[in-house]
């Protein structure tokens, strides 16, 4: 059951990244686009989960704490990599945010959980390490804007190295809630978190309006950061952004069902691991980002460093 929950968040895991980088094509690039994303994304994840829970939300202090570290790395997370997105590829950019969410819970198991780590895991551990840098440091395979511009090649390696720390911390913050004895029902966590990325996405919003959102029309917040502002996008960011909560959503939630019973070691690099090869093919089918041959000697190493911590 363990392996079946989480190929089901695998899967949707992958899909995320296709909705979000449709997103990121449909919009102006901009902060104010970034931050709509966790509005939007806050609005439908809270909508859905709640109806779902039954129209009611019962929160321990113990969850609203972890709630809202993880809303916080969520709408970081989400920011920079956007960001990062508009400067290279899909493919990349998850495997730096998928790394992240291998390594983290992996070092957290140990450190806090008395979970072993034997020389098996050890060399999994390094060549995860490893993953990513074939893909960024082949600088003649990088787009070629970043080739071009060496302030673009620096600016995307911050942004991934962000990602990859915000994604990590999202995967300690989930396996912690999910064995703490204190903590509320994994829906529950999660709408919670949702109604503080929606409160925190608002306040942004208002802050980078001047405070001038009230008087606007609501068919003209979707059109202000829209790409060419044409009004019939807005239907389509709203489609997007609820099609990438459902994924995110509902992966998430089997992943923290399996983070239950499953080691750290185990889950979270299998997890990632399956993502990061999924979203490599998706973005190739879907956006013809053709892996570089950085990418497939990165992708190399994560299925290396599984086989080993899987050993």
């Amino acid at each position: 059951m363990n392996y079946i929950t989480l190929g089901i968040a695998c899967l949707l895991f992958s899909l995320q990244f296709i909705f979000f980088k449709w997103y990121q094509l449909r919009t102006d690039n901009s902060l104010k686009a970034a931050v709509w994303m966790t509005v939007l994304d806050g609005a439908w994840m809270f909508s859905i989960f709640f109806i779902a829970n039954g129209l009611s939300l019962h929160i321990t202090p113990t969850s609203a704490m972890y709630a809202t570290f993880y809303s916080f790395f969520i709408v970081m997370g989400n920011i920079v990599a956007l960001f990062a997105i508009r400067h290279g590829k899909v493919a990349v950019v998850s495997l730096y945010m998928l790394t992240g969410g291998m390594v983290f819970p992996v070092i957290y198991g140990v450190l806090m959980l008395g979970e072993t780590l034997n020389l098996y895991k050890e060399i999994g551990l390094v060549l995860i390490l490893l993953s990513f840098f074939p893909s960024i440091m082949l600088k003649k395979r990088l787009p070629k804007e970043l080739k071009t511009k060496s302030n673009k090649i620096v600016l995307f390696r911050i942004l991934c190295i962000a990602a990859f720390v915000c994604n990590g911390m999202l995967s300690v913050l989930t396996k912690g809630h999910s064995i703490n004895v204190n903590a509320s029902s994994e829906k529950d966590f999660l709408i919670f978190a949702a109604l503080l990325r929606l409160v925190v996405g608002i306040f942004l919003i208002v802050s980078l309006t001047k405070g001038r959102i009230p008087t606007v029309k609501i068919t003209s917040l979707f059109t202000m950061f829209c790409k060419n502002g044409v009004p019939k996008n807005a239907v389509y960011i709203l489609l997007i952004v609820g099609c990438y909560t459902l994924c995110n959503g509902i992966a998430n939630m089997f992943s923290m069902i399996t983070a239950k019973t499953m080691n750290s070691s185990i889950q979270f690099p299998l997890l990632s691991g399956t993502v990061v090869v999924l979203t490599a093919l998706a973005s190739w089918a879907v956006y013809k980002e053709k892996p570089s041959i950085g990418d497939v000697i990165g992708i190399g190493f994560t299925f290396g460093g599984i086989g080993f911590m899987m050993l």
